[in-house]
């Protein structure tokens, strides 16, 4: 879920001296998984889930790491995944809605004749 020298540093076998430092792996890791998992065929109820888990994943990934940038910085990141969760799942709610709207309507149709 998150870089090798996160992983290392966290279970205290290396530090981050030297290395490039940033979070766009861990990001866009975490947005693309939210984002293929609301563009699957399974009920947007399901995906509830990463609306709060996705800036906790990405809290978890960072907290203790060393303060390489702002704190506020970390923070909108988290605000981001939250807000492409939300986007994702409306997106998802949407497109669900649109296909059980027609389901019924085909299946009305079909009763009728």
């Amino acid at each position: 879920m998150c870089h090798s020298y996160r992983a290392a540093f966290i279970a205290g076998h290396g530090d981050l001296e030297g290395m490039l430092v940033h979070d766009t792996y861990t990001v866009s890791y975490i947005a693309t998984v939210i984002a293929a998992f609301f563009g699957c065929p399974i009920r947007c109820t399901r995906g509830v889930i990463f609306i709060a888990s996705a800036p906790v994943i990405y809290a978890a990934c960072t907290v203790l790491l060393p303060l390489e940038q702002d704190v506020t910085e970390r923070l909108m990141v988290t605000l981001n995944l939250a807000c492409i969760a939300v986007v994702c799942f409306v997106a998802r709610s949407s497109c669900e809605i649109k296909e059980r709207t027609e389901f019924l309507r085909l299946r009305n149709l079909q009763k009728l004749f």
